[in-house]
């Protein structure tokens, strides 16, 4: 799917629910994938557990996506993942 075709897609589920429910729902959605992994922390990993967390993980995307369209942070969103991508660069080589 095209960038364009997922930012049209945000922005008609914002239209219609709204700003306060989606917010809601990104939260929600990552705390179904906490509840997701904690289980595979305490339970273990299977087949069921690994697709579980996959589609947990793509709702999160989704959802923070739409975080991202909706306040219209991409590119300080962008800036900040370097920045934090480099420090972490950065911590790795410390430790290793």
């Amino acid at each position: 799917m095209t960038e364009q075709k997922k930012l049209e897609i945000y922005r008609r589920a914002l239209r219609k629910w709204g700003i306060p429910s989606q917010i809601h729902m990104c939260s929600e959605e990552m705390s179904e994938l906490n509840k997701e992994l904690m289980k595979a922390l305490r339970e273990g990993m299977n087949q069921e557990r690994e697709n579980l967390i996959v589609d947990e993980i793509a709702d999160v995307l989704i959802t923070v996506e739409q975080m991202i369209e909706m306040f219209k942070v991409s590119d300080a969103v962008e800036i900040r993942k370097e920045y934090k991508l480099q420090r972490l660069e950065k911590l790795i080589g410390e430790i290793s």
